[in-house]
């Protein structure tokens, strides 16, 4: 049988691609209401292998580092080493979770409260202040007119508002009963997923290599290799990155004397999960509280000492907890946040960055075995820290992550 010659046959892939192309954008409607309602089936599934994930972070440090020297000591009890290391994984999860909510959750209600009291007060100040500049430039008889054409506008809208949200709140009701369910449900199946990980992973491998090329084999679980790398340096150095920066903001404030140092803390620090741009976010609510507390003037120094926090986290604590391990510049970080933002929220900003290092290696790592198959000299720019975990992803994975 004589095949056809190389350009009918890349003449063929083409028309294939476009074809495919055509009908995906035709039924681009239909595949989106598909894919979101598959997502929504296996949301506990997802909810359980992310939950799986960052936990496994915690369950090898616990594994490697404090139980290690226990099974040498007694062998019988590495037989149940995974079930111990879990329990003793779930324990330093509940013992933080409890302090948090005895010594953190207490503070907290008391700083909401006290913002709670001080609303009125502002209110009445922000009212006065109002009336003064409207005095002061010959606005109120302008002013008065204006909101008396338009009061009954606006009492007919928020009637409207308050007619058309009251019969929602029982979809919401039913919609946080869901998250509840499937939150329980998650955690369940990552319980199943850490007790039988390597399992699991072998499982999958034996999927990939059985239906797949070897070379294509190959290229996935390096791929996925380079993923798991990617994303567990990313994770572990963020949530260090985000306690370092909260930790210090609050005690900054504290020594600054700024109200509601520990409420502004916690909010900075979980806003810091967010690179880059995470305390900035965190900054905007926290020097409105300070702006009701104390004035102006004091959230002013607020915002001018978050700018030079940021400036010594972006500098010396980012670079060296999380360093460039990820194997992004700060364009390109930036950029991941902008565009995963853009297109799926606020998790797209969290998840934008490493999922962008990990296109960003697979690309960096096709173009330089080009260039070296064409002989053409290649000088790396990139930092040393870089391609070590460049080429640590060639490496044989000593453990690997659900």
């Amino acid at each position: 049988m004589k095949f056809p010659s190389r350009s009918l046959r890349n003449m063929l892939i083409v028309v294939t691609y476009a074809i495919v192309l055509y009908l995906f954008l035709s039924h681009l409607e239909t595949i989106k209401a598909s894919f979101q309602y598959l997502t929504g089936v296996l949301t506990p599934i997802i909810i359980g292998v992310c939950i799986a994930y960052v936990v496994n972070l915690l369950l090898k440090v616990v594994e490697e580092r404090l139980l290690a020297p226990l099974w040498r000591r007694v062998p019988r009890l590495a037989r149940a080493k995974r079930a111990i290391g879990i329990l003793l994984t779930l324990l330093i999860i509940v013992l933080i979770l409890a302090g948090l909510v005895t010594f953190i959750v207490p503070q907290l209600a008391r700083s909401v409260s006290s913002l709670a009291v001080q609303i009125p007060a502002f209110l009445s100040q922000a009212s006065a202040w109002i009336a003064q500049l409207a005095q002061q430039y010959e606005l109120t008889n302008n002013l008065w007119t204006t909101l008396s054409q338009n009061w009954r506008e606006i009492a007919s809208t928020v009637s409207t508002f308050l007619s058309a949200t009251l019969p929602q709140l029982f979809s919401w009701t039913m919609g946080v009963t869901n998250s509840v369910v499937n939150t329980i449900l998650g955690i369940t199946f990552a319980l199943y997923m850490l007790a039988d990980k390597e399992r699991l992973i072998n499982m999958f491998r034996k999927l990939i290599y059985a239906f797949l090329p070897r070379s294509w084999s190959d290229r996935v679980c390096s791929v996925c290799h380079d993923a798991n790398r990617i994303f567990s340096s990313f994770i572990t150095g963020q949530i260090v990155e985000a306690c370092i920066l909260g930790c210090l903001c609050g005690v900054g404030m504290a020594i600054l004397r700024f109200p509601y140092a520990l409420l502004i803390g916690v909010v900075v620090g979980i806003t810091a999960l967010i690179p880059i741009l995470g305390a900035y976010i965190g900054t905007i609510p926290s020097a409105f509280i300070i702006l009701m507390e104390s004035g102006p003037l004091r959230a002013i120094g607020f915002v001018i000492f978050i700018i030079c926090l940021q400036q010594f986290e972006g500098n010396v604590i980012y670079p060296k907890v999380v360093g460039t391990s990820i194997g992004l510049r700060g364009i390109w970080v930036l950029a991941a946040i902008t565009v995963g933002g853009s297109l799926f929220g606020l998790p797209g900003m969290v998840v934008g960055v490493p999922v962008f290092a990990v296109l960003y290696t697979l690309v960096r790592r096709y173009t330089y075995n080009r260039l070296r198959d064409r002989d053409v000299p290649v000088e790396d720019e990139e930092p040393d820290d870089i391609l070590k975990a460049d080429r640590a992803g060639h490496e044989p994975e000593t453990e690997d992550h659900p």
